[in-house]
């Protein structure tokens, strides 16, 4: 018979064994959302690898049109630019160039940065919030839309990200809003030195305005934070399986909604 001593050992065993695989499991990663389509734009229109072999910029841009079109238009051959994602007013989201392969999207950055192409357009403040006549609206509230919620989901995702596919990702937590031009003779470029979350206007200050006036960045980055603490709801963490093991399930599908 188990005398009481060796019986309360192992209850306490047992409960630092649970405290501990909680403490462990409650610290889980980012979670990349679900739902998001892969659809390879063009080849002719992105570049393979990063020169430099580093990631450490997110570029946030409006499409100036919808979602369908900028999928579209990046599917083109003779489009000559793309972005890593596009990401709809409802929250629909396709990636169109993995995240270690270089987006043709901001110029001078290209090589460095992460592009999220946000349908809408960057003098309408409805991008990014609904209207008292959307029946989504809730009166006293931000009434944010769902686009900034997977923007910052996708963006704190990469935030944690450290390494992959020949790629060092570096993207600090932060909102820099240093400004850089394209041409000379307007201003210098934006320095290398500048790491962070910036819109397409802080890049090109002397050709583009997107996101705009109306996205509401201290907030965006709230919700960032927010991810990255845990704190919003996120998709459940699953480890992510190796090509060779969706390939030996015949999960070809799975395979093609894998990319980072």
């Amino acid at each position: 018979m188990l005398n009481i001593t060796s019986y309360l050992s192992c209850v306490i065993i047992a409960i630092l064994l649970t405290t501990s695989f909680i403490t462990t499991t409650s610290q889980a990663a980012v979670s990349y959302p679900s739902g998001v389509v892969w659809d390879q734009a063009h080849t002719s229109n992105f570049s393979t690898g990063r020169s430099g072999g580093v990631l450490d910029l997110v570029v946030i841009h409006t499409t100036e049109g919808s979602y369908s079109s900028a999928v579209s238009w990046f599917n083109n051959p003779a489009a000559n630019v793309s972005a890593h994602y596009v990401i709809d007013q409802d929250g629909s989201a396709t990636q169109m160039v993995d995240s270690w392969n270089t987006a043709w999207t901001q110029t001078y950055v290209n090589s460095r940065a992460l592009s999220f192409e946000m349908a809408g357009y960057a003098n309408d403040p409805n991008t990014w919030v609904y209207c008292d006549h959307d029946a989504e609206y809730v009166a006293g509230a931000k009434n944010y839309k769902p686009n900034l919620y997977k923007l910052a989901n996708i963006v704190a995702y990469f935030i944690e990200k450290t390494s992959g596919n020949g790629i060092t990702y570096n993207i600090p937590n932060q909102h820099p809003t240093d400004v850089g031009y394209y041409y000379a003779s307007n201003g210098p470029r934006l320095p290398s030195s500048v790491k962070g979350i910036v819109g397409h206007d802080q890049v090109q200050a002397d050709q583009k305005t997107d996101p705009g006036q109306y996205f509401p960045w201290d907030d965006f980055m709230g919700m960032v934070d927010d991810y990255l603490d845990g704190t919003l709801p996120v998709f459940p963490s699953v480890p992510e399986p190796s090509a060779m093991l969706l390939l030996g399930f015949g999960s070809l599908g799975l395979l093609s909604r894998k990319r980072r």
